[in-house]
């Protein structure tokens, strides 16, 4: 049921590389095959760690922002046709 509701996950994680430096990583999962859509890591001093998360969000975006739009819209297009 939850693939229907929800197109794609986002999944990452956090961990620290001595007392300065952070590596992130975020991933974007389709939700109905489980295939990795968009995958990248990011190595970052400590006091970036809030500056990343906006860092992430705008990568994801601009990556494959205009890939999700695109079947969204042939969705909703496929949608309209059949009623």
């Amino acid at each position: 049921m939850w693939q229907e509701a929800w197109r794609a996950l986002c999944a990452g994680g956090e961990r620290s590389e001595g007392r300065e430096q952070t590596a992130h990583t975020a991933q974007l999962i389709d939700a109905a095959s489980g295939h990795h859509v968009w995958a990248e890591r990011y190595d970052r001093d400590l006091n970036d760690i809030f500056a990343v998360q906006d860092e992430i969000t705008e990568r994801i975006v601009t990556s494959v922002g205009p890939e999700f739009l695109s079947a969204e819209m042939q969705r909703a297009s496929a949608r309209i046709c059949i009623a």
